[in-house]
């Protein structure tokens, strides 16, 4: 009887992630078995915007904070998978400045990704040490500075980004299994922060943050923690992006997509 309860507990704890995952699933086999290879590409583009989502979501939904800046996390990644997965000759004619071991290396898609989605999370951990020291409304507006700094950095650096303009050559043929998986990561990613010790920190800081503190809960750790995570997320959102169209640009990760990501 104990048993069963117990059991009982720990599928009704981990049904939702697990629903949701084996939802992607079987919309995946549809596409595949019954439609178009258009409405797959229109598929994985709306799987990318899943990952992109339940980044955002690890953080926001969690901490309270509305957070403007996340796109700034894909735009890290989206340029970091264009420095390493270019072809050489085409990265030392479009973006000269990059440093030798750069222009010369063109690595596998996949170590590509957690390389970009690490950097990611790394600008996440430096920016989060000064933003999640703040709360509320002042950490909104931080997090809106930190995205505009980056967009101006990466439009003003034209021998390593190209510039405002766009850049082509990013190698594609995502397919969209690869994103399913990666859909599934952020989803299992998503669910065991949010139940975890940490998580739930979390949310108490953001259903009361003085009481949250009075029982010894660091506010600034746990926001920071859910702040790289979800910037890892995040970057592998950018990475996906980068690699489904081949080319981007620093508006493509700006007010509009913050806009449109947070209204999903």
């Amino acid at each position: 009887m104990i048993g069963g309860r117990s059991l009982q507990r720990l599928v009704s704890r981990h049904a939702t992630p697990v629903i949701l995952s084996l939802a992607l699933l079987v919309a995946v086999l549809l596409l595949i078995g019954f439609t178009s290879p258009l409405i797959v590409r229109v598929g994985t583009g709306a799987l990318i915007s899943v990952v992109l989502v339940v980044g955002l979501f690890i953080f926001v939904g969690n901490s309270g904070i509305l957070s403007f800046g996340h796109l700034g996390f894909a735009t890290v990644s989206a340029y970091a998978t264009a420095w390493l997965t270019m072809r050489p000759a085409m990265k030392k004619m479009l973006l000269p400045g990059l440093p030798e071991i750069i222009l010369s290396a063109q690595w596998p898609s996949f170590l590509a990704t957690l390389a970009s989605g690490l950097l990611a999370a790394l600008v996440a951990l430096v920016s989060g040490i000064f933003i999640m020291r703040l709360s509320g409304v002042a950490a909104s507006i931080a997090t809106l500075a930190f995205l505009a700094i980056i967009n101006t950095v990466y439009a003003n650096s034209d021998p390593i980004t190209g510039g405002v303009g766009s850049l082509a050559g990013i190698p594609t043929g995502l397919g969209i299994w690869a994103v399913l998986g990666w859909a599934v990561f952020a989803i299992l990613a998503a669910h065991i922060h949010a139940t975890s010790a940490a998580g739930l920190a979390l949310k108490s800081c953001r259903e009361d943050p003085v009481a949250a503190e009075a029982c010894g809960i660091r506010g600034f750790r746990v926001r920071l923690l859910a702040y790289v995570l979800s910037g890892f997320v995040c970057g592998i959102a950018g990475n996906l992006q980068a690699r489904y169209l081949g080319v981007i640009s620093p508006d493509s990760f700006y007010f509009g997509a913050t806009l449109l990501a947070l209204a999903m």
